[in-house]
């Protein structure tokens, strides 16, 4: 039997966060990271180990939105993890305030998860991030504010995506109104008959 099997039985939530924060073997560290089953205890290791692998196997592991929105913020944490916490988010309080982080990387991945139109349209107009400003073009349905971007923004990817965008959206409104005339004259045909 392999001896990360050996820590993988061990049920001891004390013995395993020792193993998990001390041990020489980060094989056997990372099978104490997946055997507890503590999350305050995980949560507590994430904050105190520096070693990669062992917060990267917490991340994981953890679904806390308040600890997830922390290590996302904590600019001494490594820029990958960092981004792996946003990715794992879904509060949307949490998700807003990293629109704001210092580090592009977090509020582009940030961006992702927004569907809230009034902060994509605050984004659109207000972030000085064009990347941020194109993702926020390509997830909004605003085309009003979309049509502003286009006649007003002075990125070219950013005026791309708007153009796009308004395509996008006049090709569904075509669908939708095709759908919408489908429906009606199945309406008016069986209250004909």
């Amino acid at each position: 039997m392999a001896r990360e099997d050996r820590v993988r039985r061990i049920t001891d939530q004390q013995q395993l966060y020792e193993i998990a924060i001390s041990h020489e073997n980060m094989d056997f560290r990372i099978s104490a990271i997946e055997t507890i089953a503590n999350q305050l205890l995980l949560k507590k290791i994430l904050f105190e180990v520096q070693e990669l692998e062992v917060q990267n196997a917490i991340l994981k592991r953890i679904d806390d939105q308040s600890v997830l929105c922390t290590f996302a913020l904590d600019t001494d944490r490594d820029a990958l993890l960092r981004v792996q916490a946003v990715e794992k988010l879904e509060n949307k309080k949490a998700l807003k305030k990293l629109l704001f982080s210092e580090n592009q990387y977090i509020r582009r991945s940030a961006i992702l998860k927004i569907q809230d139109q009034s902060i994509l349209t605050r984004i659109m107009t207000e972030s000085e991030d064009h990347i941020l400003r194109k993702r926020a073009v390509e997830r909004s349905f605003d085309k009003e504010t979309l049509r502003a971007i286009v006649a007003e923004d002075d990125s070219p990817l950013v005026i791309d995506a708007a153009l796009k965008r308004l395509r996008a959206i006049s090709k569904l409104d075509i669908h939708e109104n095709k759908h919408e005339n489908i429906i009606m004259s199945r309406k008016t045909s069986h209250s004909s008959a």
